[in-house]
């Protein structure tokens, strides 16, 4: 039941741990590090930044299994 599922935003959570490494690179090493798979464990979605018109990824990540990963990262 995915209503009950606890998420966080993958950028909120960088910025949230301080994590120096650019998000791109420091998101797809932690999923990797969990096996996470693709909208099962994790959601990615696309979005426009205002002002220059790049398009970034958001991830919605399922706490329950990215919170390993997230925790070494704090280490």
């Amino acid at each position: 039941d995915l209503k009950n599922t606890k998420v966080v935003k993958g950028r909120e959570l960088h910025e949230g741990l301080s994590v120096k490494k650019d998000f791109t690179n420091w998101i797809k090493n932690q999923l990797e590090i969990v096996d996470a798979v693709e909208n099962t464990d994790f959601f990615r979605f696309a979005f426009k930044v205002e002002g220059n018109n790049a398009t970034l990824h958001e991830y919605i990540l399922k706490i329950e299994k990215i919170g390993r990963a997230s925790c070494r990262e704090r280490v």
